[in-house]
C-alpha cells in the first residue's frame, strides 16, 4: 500500500537504508571534489588571490643614490607593447645593476605581449603600481580558477571615503579651484547612483577581450601583479625635499595621508566634479585632479609635499607640472612610450630628463 503524501512520519523512526546510502554517497562526492580541487590548486601552482596592497615604499637600497649612481626610471602605460618597452630601456641606457624601473600601471592588456612584458619586468627587477586593467585581470584570473574574488578594502576609520558618484560634504576651507556661476549645467558624473554607468558596454568588451589572457596567466605573473600596490612611495625626488609617489590614475587633494586614498579612486580617477571639487570622476567631465593637487601642495610645508607620477589619462597625453607628471602618451594607439628619469649627483642636486620612443598601434 502506497504512502499518502499527507501521511505523517514519525520523526523518531530510523531513516530508510536507501536514503542513508544516498546521503553517504552525496557527502563522499562533495568531500572527494574538494580534495580534487585542492590538489589541482597545488599541482598547477595557482596562488590565492590576495587583497590589493594599499601603500608600499621602495626599499632603501633601491632609492635614488649618489653613492651607487642609482637612477629612478618611471615608465608610463606600456599595455603589453614589449618591443617598445625594450626600445625605451635601450634609449635610457638601462643598467640592471644600478637602475630601478617603476611601471605606472596598465602595463598589460590591449597590446600583443602582456605576459612576456611581465616576464621582462620580473627579469629586470622592475617595481610597479596596479592599473585598472591589472585590477580587472586579478578578478578575471580568480573567476577562471574558481578562487574567491579579492576585496578592495576601504581606507581605515580615520579616512573620509569618497567614491565615484558620491557628493561629499565640504570639510575644508577655502576650496581651491575656479568658481562657476551655474554648476547645474555641467554633465552628471560617470559613476552616479542616479544614472546608469555609461562605461558599462566598454567594461563588458574589455572583460571579453581580457578573459583569454587571464586564463593563460601563470602563478608568477599573478604574483607580480599582486605585489603592485595602489600607491608606491618613491622617496626624495627633489632638492626641495619633495617626496615622489607613483599611482596609476591620481590622488585626491583633500586626503593628506596616503593611506586615506581610496584605491578604487587612485586606479581610475581623471577629474574632480563641482561644486567643491572633492568628488572624483573617471570620465572627462569636471576639472583635472592634478590642478587641485598642485594648489594643495603649495599650501603644505615643503617636507610634506608630494610630486605624483601617474598614467591612465591617454586623452590628455603627456602632462608635466610641478607637482604631477602624467606619462600616458598613448603608446598602444601609436603614440609614444614615455619614461621620466631622475638622478642625484654627489652634491645632492637632482636631475630630471624625459625620454620617449615611437610606438606602433596595437
Amino acid at each position: 500500500m502506497s504512502r499518502s503524501k499527507y501521511q505523517t512520519v514519525d520523526p523518531q523512526a530510523p531513516p530508510e537504508p536507501k536514503r542513508v546510502l544516498k546521503m553517504v554517497l552525496l557527502v563522499g562526492s562533495i568531500m572527494a571534489m574538494a580534495v580534487i580541487l585542492s590538489l589541482a590548486t597545488v599541482l598547477t601552482g595557482r596562488p590565492d588571490v590576495a587583497p590589493l596592497i594599499r601603500v608600499a615604499t621602495i626599499p632603501e637600497d633601491k632609492k635614488l643614490s649618489a653613492e651607487t649612481e642609482r637612477r629612478l626610471i618611471i615608465v608610463g602605460d606600456v599595455h603589453g607593447q614589449l618591443h617598445e618597452f625594450k626600445k625605451l630601456l635601450k634609449e635610457v641606457r638601462f643598467d640592471k645593476k644600478k637602475d630601478l624601473v617603476v611601471l605606472l600601471g596598465d602595463f598589460t592588456t590591449k597590446g600583443p605581449d602582456s605576459l612576456d612584458l611581465i616576464d621582462k619586468a620580473i627579469d629586470i627587477g622592475a617595481m610597479c603600481v596596479r592599473g585598472n586593467h591589472e585590477d580587472e585581470l586579478v578578478s578575471l584570473y580568480a573567476e577562471a580558477h574558481h578562487l574567491d574574488i579579492p576585496k578592495t578594502y576601504p581606507p581605515h576609520a580615520s579616512a573620509t571615503t569618497i567614491t565615484f558618484g558620491e557628493q561629499p560634504t565640504p570639510t575644508l576651507d577655502p576650496t581651491p579651484g575656479p568658481k562657476r556661476d551655474d554648476d547645474s549645467k555641467l554633465p552628471f558624473p560617470d559613476y552616479s547612483h542616479e544614472a546608469p554607468n555609461p562605461n558599462f558596454e566598454v567594461e563588458v568588451a574589455d572583460r571579453h577581450r581580457d578573459w583569454p589572457l587571464a586564463k593563460k596567466m601563470k602563478k608568477h605573473h599573478m604574483k607580480y601583479i599582486q605585489n603592485c600596490p595602489s600607491v608606491l612611495e618613491l622617496g626624495n625626488v627633489s632638492k626641495r625635499g619633495i617626496n615622489g609617489v607613483a599611482c596609476h590614475g591620481g590622488l585626491v587633494w583633500h586626503q593628506r595621508d596616503l593611506e586615506d586614498q581610496d584605491p578604487e579612486v587612485t586606479l581610475r580617477i581623471r577629474g574632480l566634479l563641482p561644486p567643491n571639487y572633492m568628488q572624483p570622476s573617471e570620465g572627462k567631465d569636471g576639472e583635472a585632479w592634478y590642478k587641485y593637487w598642485g594648489d594643495e601642495q603649495r599650501r603644505r610645508p615643503k617636507n610634506e609635499r608630494y610630486q605624483v607620477f601617474y598614467g591612465h589619462d591617454a586623452s590628455k597625453g603627456l602632462q608635466l607640472h610641478k607637482y604631477s607628471r602624467g606619462l600616458d602618451s598613448r603608446c598602444v594607439k601609436g603614440g609614444e612610450l614615455s619614461a621620466y628619469v631622475i638622478t642625484v649627483d654627489s652634491k645632492g642636486h637632482f636631475h630630471e630628463k624625459l625620454h620617449q620612443v615611437d610606438c606602433s598601434a596595437a
